[in-house]
């Protein structure tokens, strides 16, 4: 299944706040989750300094994918619209104390 770039930084709020932790390694975003005591994990391979129209989802993430879709399509736009504006405020937050670190 494929992830469009468009709705990506609501899906991975939706994500975190479902109790998934994400890190990025090198080319990939790793989500995992700890359930019942196992781990749950999931990857999204991404190029830096390059935005795609689509990112592939491995089988974990599919699944996920199909439950925020249908949430969406029970909650309709807001909820992504919603999801989006945490994320864009996480997004600023960052680069301001990024900015920050470098005149410190």
């Amino acid at each position: 299944m494929k992830l469009p770039n468009s709705i990506s930084p609501a899906f991975i709020e939706w994500l975190e706040r479902g109790g998934h932790k994400i890190t990025l390694k090198k080319n990939l975003m790793v989500i995992t989750k700890e359930c019942n005591g196992s781990t749950k994990r999931g990857v999204i391979p991404f190029e830096r300094h390059e935005v795609k129209e689509f990112y592939d989802l491995d089988d974990y993430l599919s699944g996920r994918y199909e439950v925020f879709l249908k949430q969406y399509l029970n909650n309709g736009k807001s909820f992504i619209d919603d999801l989006k504006w945490v994320m864009a405020g996480k997004f600023r937050r960052a680069v301001m104390m990024n900015n920050l670190a470098k005149v410190a």
